[in-house]
């Protein structure tokens, strides 16, 4: 039970965190974009969740 609340706490602090690191540090240079807020890249990863779902990449079938 404790793994499940750690890796749900990780997901919901630490990963956002680390998208709006690696946004703000290169895409705004590449693309003239402007940088990302955190409620905004965890915004991010749950529209990604949606749209690519968990282990989607493991059931692509051309």
């Amino acid at each position: 039970m404790e793994l499940v609340i750690f890796l749900i706490f990780f997901f919901v602090s630490v990963v956002p965190a680390i998208l709006q690191w690696l946004w703000n540090t290169t895409i705004p240079d590449i693309f003239r974009l402007p940088k990302i807020t955190y409620w905004q890249a965890l915004r991010l990863l749950l529209i990604a969740s949606m749209l690519f779902g968990q282990g989607a990449a493991l059931n692509y079938k051309p």
